[in-house]
């Protein structure tokens, strides 16, 4: 759900269309969902979009219609949002939603408990502003907080949107 609202907020400073946000939010809703662990799990974006062709129906039931093309773009960025930059095959329609999806990914990454493990901007093409930065340290360390005092996941993260809002 992070990842939800910090790709809200890159569309909103780089100005992406309503339709082409709903595609990387359908993409970034799913995109994990294949995942083994948090840790190196390589190939859970391939699981992820082989998922969403199967179950894109459902999909629909939850977002509205997805059209064929809609759900080209939302494969390619589910399967490719883990690959590095050099080791994918690059697909000039889709590319700038995948870099959204793979900064609001990495901005994510606060949740690490190592160091070594949280944002690298050197693995991304499109790189974070000061303040995406310090609003995602932000966002983890409130909505974790909250969680921990008792709140859902859900409540957690909305409370510290609103809060951060004030």
């Amino acid at each position: 759900m992070r990842c939800l609202v910090h790709v809200w907020v890159i569309s909103q400073r780089l100005g992406i269309s309503d339709k082409t946000l709903r595609q990387i939010s359908i993409a970034t809703s799913i995109h994990d969902c294949r995942r083994l662990n948090d840790k190196g799990d390589a190939m859970h974006g391939k699981r992820a979009k082989d998922w969403f062709e199967v179950n894109s129906k459902d999909i629909s039931e939850v977002f509205g219609r997805v059209s064929q093309d809609e759900q080209d773009q939302i494969c390619y960025i589910v399967e490719n949002h883990e690959i590095p930059q050099n080791e994918y095959i690059k697909c000039s329609e889709y590319e700038k939603s995948l870099q959204i999806l793979k900064l609001a990914d990495a901005l994510d990454r606060y949740r690490q408990p190592k160091l070594k493990w949280r944002i690298n901007t050197k693995y991304l093409d499109l790189k974070p502003d000061l303040k995406e930065l310090i609003f995602a340290y932000e966002l983890v360390v409130a909505s974790e907080d909250n969680f921990l005092n008792g709140k859902s996941s859900y409540e957690s993260i909305i409370s510290s949107i609103k809060h951060y809002a004030k």
